[in-house]
This record gives structure tokens, sequence and C-alpha cells, in this order.
């Protein structure tokens, strides 16, 4: 497996910069050819597969994080679960202002 650093998003047009980056793995699955990139530690349950790593990497970026960011970030912690909070935690740490 190979690694990739993910530092920069948008949400609704605006930018959002992560330091430190987040990182993420991928691979070529053998039986689809497909490329899947995984997550690690509280954002393990990510999965994603694309034609290549450019596609793949670009719904990450494009899809998952703002999603993640809208749903988890701007949630009250009393509706997240733990799993959740650790997440809105972690990208909120990584946020530069």
């Amino acid at each position: 497996m190979e690694e990739i650093a993910v530092s920069l998003f948008f949400v609704n047009w605006e930018q959002y910069l992560l330091d430190p980056e987040l990182k993420f793995c991928w691979t070529i699955d053998r039986e689809s050819n497909f490329t899947e990139i995984t997550g690690t530690g509280a954002y393990e349950d990510i999965l994603i597969y694309g034609k290549n790593l450019l596609e793949a990497r670009e719904i990450l970026e494009n899809e998952i994080l703002p999603v993640l960011w809208e749903v988890y970030v701007n949630e009250d912690d009393s509706k997240l679960t733990q799993k959740a909070q650790t997440i809105k935690n972690d990208l909120m740490s990584r946020f530069v202002r």
C-alpha cells in the first residue's frame, strides 16, 4: 500500500487547509483494477474506489471530506457518536485558521 496526504479541500467554495495533513492508504485492486483509498485511525471506515488514483482522490477531497466537515464539525456533540466526535475533534485540531 502506498500513502497519500490530503491537506486541502473545499466546502461551498470555501477553502479548508489542514495541518498536519490527513494520511490515507491507496492500492490498486487486482480484481477490478480500480484504485482503492482507505482511511486509518478514526477514518478507518472510509473506503473509496476510483478508476485511477486521481479519480479516487477527487472523490475524497470533493465529496467525502466536505461531507465529514458539514455533518460532523457543524453538529452538536450530543448528537454525534463517539467515533463521529473523534473525527470532528481531529478535523478541527488540524484546521488552519
